[in-house]
């Protein structure tokens, strides 16, 4: 009787067995959907992918930096001012690469020139060229290098500059290229013109004067292509009347009129401008004289 008693209780404390419809799994003693763990796993999925992708990213950041660097154009000039008429010098030959990559070529360009200027480089191509100063004033060069894997540098920009150190320069430039205008500088007046007394082509550093050439005029520029334009310099002129006079040369005919323009400047200052039209093929022009009197020096058209 006792025993019978025990095995139905004991049937009575077992649970029932939990069974799941269909869709379904029992997950410990809970039935849950099928579709809950596929969803669990399109989450791992997406989660891995998310992954994936910052991984890329970083790798693509990595190759940006890695690139290799420009070169460095690097350019000097003279630091202070040269007198008109000698030599400007630039300088790019610091230029260098920072990945050792040899410079292979060089590119100048003068982007700014004094008024009156035909100033040119005398090779763009080269690390150190140079140039003749014929105009007071600044000229602005650029430079940009090449290294032999084809990089190319950010430009370089240097400024130099030249100025009248003598104590008279007289300057010529004109208008139209292809003629061909000469400046002299006479002691006296017109009748000096051929003469010991006639500064210009062909006598272009005269002596006169006292002993030495500090009294004597030069032909500094000459015959340059173009426009001018020609200088005539003097340091310590004697005292007496000196005459410009500008020649058209019959070497190159040019009928129709130009323009033509003198400045005389006195110790660095422009104290004299004039501009006349030449006409006429083997013509004299006066332009003016310079008047050295105690020390003064004047000058009058």
């Amino acid at each position: 009787m006792y025993r019978g008693f025990l095995v139905s209780l004991l049937g009575a404390c077992t649970p029932p067995a939990v069974t799941c419809g269909p869709g379904t799994h029992l997950a410990g003693d809970v039935c849950i959907s099928d579709d809950t763990d596929a969803d669990t796993a399109d989450a791992d999925v997406d989660t891995d992918a998310d992954t994936d992708t910052d991984t890329d990213t970083d790798t693509d950041t990595d190759a940006d930096t890695a690139g290799p660097g420009a070169p460095v154009a690097v350019c000097t000039a003279e630091t202070s001012p040269v007198d008109v008429g000698q030599t400007l010098h630039f300088d790019g030959s610091a230029s260098y690469d920072p990945n050792g990559h040899p410079i292979t070529s060089w590119s100048w360009q003068l982007i700014e020139r004094p008024t009156g200027s035909a100033a040119t480089l005398d090779d763009a191509g080269v690390s150190t060229p140079v140039l003749i100063a014929d105009a007071e004033g600044q000229y602005d060069a650029v430079l940009s290098v090449t290294t032999d894997d084809g990089g190319v540098s950010t430009p370089c920009e240097v400024v130099a500059s030249a100025a009248w150190i003598h104590q008279i320069v007289v300057q010529l430039y004109w208008t139209q290229p292809g003629d061909d205008l000469d400046l002299h500088l006479l002691r006296g007046d017109v009748s000096a013109i051929g003469t010991v007394d006639d500064c210009g082509q062909g006598n272009a550093h005269p002596e006169w004067g006292a002993p030495g050439t500090l009294d004597d005029p030069r032909l500094d520029l000459d015959d340059i292509p173009g426009t001018g334009p020609e200088d005539i310099t003097m340091d310590e002129p004697a005292e007496g009347t000196y005459t410009i006079v500008v020649h058209d040369h019959a070497s190159h005919v040019f009928e129709d009129g130009n323009d033509a323009t003198v400045n005389v400047f006195v110790g660095g200052a422009n104290v004299f401008t004039s501009t006349l039209t030449i006409l006429g093929e083997d013509s004299w022009t006066t332009f003016g004289t310079v008047e050295v009197n105690s020390g003064v020096v004047t000058v009058t058209p």
